[in-house]
């Protein structure tokens, strides 16, 4: 309605168990460090668009 771009940080409900592009949110970001890395041994991060907000980069 108001043209607002919504983003969800999603490090403790990751990407496996939901889909927050699929529930109408625009920009979703993870910490993948914690999850995905396993260890902390390494720093790594994850931006996901909806379309048209790809220009947010």
């Amino acid at each position: 309605k108001n043209n607002i771009p919504v983003a969800v940080d999603q490090t403790f409900a990751t990407f496996y168990f939901q889909k927050p592009i699929e529930l109408g949110v625009d920009i979703s970001i993870y910490s993948t460090t914690k999850f995905i890395g396993g260890h902390s041994d390494a720093i790594f991060s994850s931006r996901i668009f909806n379309v048209g907000f790809e220009s947010l980069v």
